[in-house]
């Protein structure tokens, strides 16, 4: 089984006569038929490039959180998600994962684990945003991330931090001892 891709070299079977009767002739493209061991190995270059952009790194809270609230800052809604990392905090994923109301958001720690494990990531930053511009973390903020601290803890998946974006600024949970 293949898949058809159009060739990059494909030209017009009659090259000659590219008009007929004053009209241009629409160019016919020869197609190439792909192995599947020819479609895996420009799925692992796609990949590999992929491994390769990873130019952004989160080293310090401080650079997390001023993207974040770039991303953030103008939702109107709570958003909950998280950016999942390498070993050496490269960005492997931004992800909204959840969306709530104007008040909340329903959060899932089974749907952060099995996303982390699908992208293969050794640390997460979570994150939400308050709408209403406080920056103070509610008691179920707390509780949700000692929960998903504590599941992800158990497939080896770090928790570096859960930011906090209000307007134009942020807080960070770790910062504050609560991660």
């Amino acid at each position: 089984m293949g898949v058809w891709k159009g060739h990059p070299k494909a030209k017009p079977r009659n090259t000659k006569a590219p008009y007929k009767r004053g009209k241009i002739m629409p160019k016919k493209i020869m197609y190439k038929l792909y192995s599947d061991d020819e479609l895996i190995f420009e799925a692992r270059k796609v990949a590999e490039k992929r491994l390769e952009s990873f130019s952004e790194t989160f080293t310090n809270p401080s650079k997390a959180r001023q993207y974040l609230v770039d991303i953030l800052q103008n939702e109107k809604h709570e958003v909950f998600g998280a950016l999942f990392l390498t070993n050496q905090h490269g960005l492997i994923s931004y992800k909204k994962l959840f969306f709530g109301s104007i008040s909340g958001c329903s959060v899932y720690t089974r749907v952060i684990a099995s996303e982390a494990l699908r992208l293969n990531a050794a640390a997460v930053i979570l994150f939400h945003n308050h709408p209403s511009g406080s920056l103070e973390p509610s008691e179920s903020d707390k509780s949700i991330t000692k929960r998903i601290v504590d599941a992800l803890s158990l497939i080896d998946v770090n928790v570096l931090d859960h930011i906090i974006v209000g307007i134009n600024n942020s807080t960070s949970m770790a910062s504050m001892g609560l991660v």
